[in-house]
């Protein structure tokens, strides 16, 4: 058996022993525990027996080069879907290493945005790692709720730091007097009516029916102990069914609307609203937010929902106040221009000064105000104070230059370059930013509060690890137009010959949210290799955009999309930025994405594949439901 020290094993497994460890998943129930692993963890009922004391094994009982398997964990904020971060690490680990590796895997607009980072107490589910995310510089109290043997939800909010059982069921929008049972964080028993609860950063609030069997719960250090019960296969995080936020003049609302009746939502949202179908004026979010969650309800799609009233001049458009934990709302300008300044003071707040607000979207003009077009979504995100520049001031190149770009040698993950491409297409505002350009990218380096800060270490690469990220790095820097041409020509001409290319291109690197353990990061990123390949992007009307890009696989669908971003013209892009993969592929081994505008709203576009029959493959505007007659009457214009 290998021994385990400071997170580095003694003698890395190969890649036979790797397969055959994730492919064996969990031993049997009752099986001896592998060479130098650990049994089968025990996990109590909650229902039943009090908590299990938070043991850690003994050093001389860690895992043996067999004892690596995947962890899903899933990272919880408030209104936001809940992130998942895939781990491929030994058993064993303790909950600050676990920290540090999640903090180093997450995507960089999520770490930049919620910073701090603690284990859920207790965990939900023996299948996947609950984690909580927030702002550091917030005051309030965030607990999980779990009501998944209620409606299928988990999802976190703010909370007070002493609330009873009625308090809990209304937060967790549950009825106040239904027969559910309460567990506080700490509760052994259920929590009678009226009693109290502790509340602190990272409590899980359980509901359970009365009528329901007993459920298990766990804490994260047990675990870790073991990889037995662990599974990326885990089960929805939301209540079922399609859905849409809806906001209004008064509360919003969550309103189920079906994939298929989807050309009736604005009946739908009439009917919930009371509010005449002929009265009724919509206004979608464009771009559409599609990582809103209300309270497990993930939506589908987030509207306006307002009377109609005369032809105005002006527009409707959003507030994304999410990362200031204000939630989503909106607001009307009748020339469509917008005061920054205003809502910096607006959303000032104990621990968040104006000076630290600052306002992304629209277009700048004069007198510090952005025009908006009609469903813009305006961002609210606070801004970490810069010592050398005065506080809360965003200046260009305030994050320093990552010395090593790609690759995470201490958690083995990729560094993301395509989120920074993308914050830099992104149109700023707030003059305070600046308006001479984009702002720097997301602020990678440790957070400012988080329960095991994410600091590097500063020792010299060692060993292969450094071989590994020399080979990987060290592409070179092309000078002017025909120098990145010809190293583009290389990259193809070396992949189209069956060799792989050894190098991460400077500015399309993807990010691979899969971590792996120290001691074997060396077979996992040598198993992987940057790979050339193609993508149509199809639009009605417009010749099809055909584009080579880089990626390295196995890859995300969402780093694909990023990457054909990267390679489009800007012009293109910025005329239609919404990339959808068309479903099925109609080419092999070819990437095909349909291209939408920002202000297309509710209106929907195929792709008609129709190669076989005159050679032609096109985008059209069609209707919710299409029959033989329609697609076949499309013109061979």
């Amino acid at each position: 058996a290998a021994a385990v020290a400071e997170g580095f094993d003694s003698e890395a497994p190969t890649d036979d022993e790797m397969l055959s460890a994730l492919s064996a998943g969990t031993n049997s129930p009752g099986s001896p525990p592998v060479a130098g692993g650990v049994g089968p963890i025990e996990r109590r009922s909650r229902s039943r027996s009090p908590y299990r004391d938070n043991s850690v094994s003994e050093p001389g009982a860690l895992t043996s080069a067999h004892g690596y398997f995947v962890a899903p964990f899933l990272i919880f904020s408030q209104e936001y879907a809940p992130e998942q971060v895939n781990l491929i690490m030994p058993e064993g680990l303790d909950t600050h290493e676990v920290l540090l590796r999640v903090q180093r895997c997450r995507a960089d607009t999520s770490r930049a945005r919620f910073p701090a980072l603690a284990v859920v107490f207790p965990q939900t589910s023996g299948a996947f790692g609950v984690l909580l995310a927030w702002p550091g510089w917030c005051s309030e109290i965030f607990a999980v709720f779990d009501t998944t043997q209620v409606n299928g939800a988990i999802f976190c909010w703010v909370v007070s730091p002493v609330m009873n059982r009625e308090s809990l069921l209304a937060a967790a929008g549950l009825a106040v007097y239904s027969d559910n049972e309460v567990y506080g964080p700490e509760s052994e028993r259920p929590l009678l009516p009226c009693e109290e609860c502790r509340m602190f950063n990272g409590g899980c609030v359980s509901f359970v029916p009365v009528s329901g069997s007993h459920f298990v719960v766990s804490t994260l250090d047990d675990m870790l102990l073991s990889r037995e019960g662990w599974s990326v296969d885990s089960v929805g995080l939301g209540i079922p069914g399609r859905w849409v936020y809806v906001l209004t003049d008064t509360d919003p609302w969550s309103i189920a609307c079906a994939l298929d009746r989807r050309r009736f939502m604005r009946q739908e949202i009439s009917e919930a609203l009371t509010i005449p179908i002929t009265s009724l004026s919509l206004q979608p979010a464009r771009p559409p937010v599609t990582d809103f969650f209300d309270s497990g309800r993930h939506a589908a799609e987030v509207v306006i929902a307002t009377p109609r009233q005369a032809e105005l001049e002006g527009c409707h458009f959003f507030l994304d106040l999410r990362p200031i934990c204000c939630g989503l709302s909106w607001a009307a300008s009748a020339d469509c221009l917008v005061d920054v300044e205003a809502i910096r003071q607006r959303c000032a707040r104990s621990g968040l000064p104006a000076s630290r607000v600052v306002v992304r979207g629209g277009i700048a003009v004069a007198d510090g105000h952005v025009r908006v077009f009609a469903g813009e979504v305006l961002e609210v995100c606070h801004v970490p104070a810069d010592p050398a520049h005065g506080e809360g001031e965003d200046h260009e190149g305030s994050s320093p230059p990552d010395p090593i770009r790609g690759i995470d040698v201490e958690a083995g993950c990729y560094a993301s370059e395509s989120a920074g491409a993308s914050d830099k297409r992104r149109r700023q505002s707030d003059p305070a930013e600046g308006t001479a350009g984009p702002s720097s990218s997301p602020v990678s380096g440790p957070p400012e509060s988080m329960s095991a800060e994410a600091t590097s270490d500063s020792r010299p690469l060692s060993g292969s690890a450094a071989a590994v990220a020399a080979r990987l790095l060290t592409e070179p820097v092309c000078g002017n137009r025909e120098q990145l041409q010809a190293l583009q020509d290389l990259r193809f001409v070396t992949t189209e010959l069956g060799g792989e290319w050894p190098y991460i291109p400077v500015d399309e690197g993807t990010e691979d949210r899969v971590g792996t353990d120290d001691a074997m990061s060396d077979e996992f990123l040598l198993g992987s290799a940057v790979h050339w390949m193609r993508a149509l992007v199809l639009k009605p009307l417009f010749a099809p955009e055909d584009l080579r890009f880089a990626i390295r696989l196995p890859a995300l669908l969402e780093d694909v999309r990023l990457a054909v971003r990267d390679v489009r013209r800007h012009d293109l892009s910025d005329d239609f930025p919404t990339l959808l993969e068309v479903f099925p592929q109609p080419v092999p081994g070819v990437c095909t994405f349909l291209a939408n505008p920002a202000w297309l709203g509710l209106a929907m576009v195929a792709c008609i594949d129709a190669r076989d029959v005159d050679g032609r493959l096109f985008a059209t505007q069609v209707p919710d439901y299409l029959d033989l007659g329609f697609v076949v009457g499309r013109p061979s214009s």
